[in-house]
């Protein structure tokens, strides 16, 4: 399955193997919205295995943001490679999201962001 989701004590982890795009972007939204009703905050969102994003990864990208700041949490996004990351830029994107290289630097980042809370 190309979307995969799993919790790492209070964070939420969403993944994408394969290109994030209109197939598999409402996937991964759906997971976020399942994540937050459960009452998770902090979200790492990994494509470090996806070498496509579409608009609607872009707006899942955006919702994941949006899920975390409206419970007073943080997202990040771990791994982009080289079209996401340059889809990002054209947007703008890469200004309002937390972009990390890797799941390490992505959990510390939520760690300090969880005892902030």
């Amino acid at each position: 399955m190309p979307v995969w989701f799993r919790t790492t004590g209070v964070v939420a982890e969403i993944g994408c193997v394969g290109d994030c795009d209109v197939e598999t972007a409402p996937e991964m939204e759906d997971a976020l919205v399942r994540a937050a009703r459960r009452g998770f905050r902090l979200f790492l969102i990994d494509l470090s295995r996806s070498r496509f994003l579409d608009s609607r990864g872009l707006r899942m990208l955006l919702r994941a943001r949006g899920e975390a700041d409206a419970a007073g949490g943080s997202a990040v996004v771990v791994g982009l490679q080289r079209q996401p990351r340059r889809a990002l830029d054209v947007v703008g994107l890469r200004r309002v999201l937390r972009c990390v290289r890797t799941r390490a630097q992505a959990m510390a980042y939520l760690q300090c962001a969880a005892l902030a809370a």
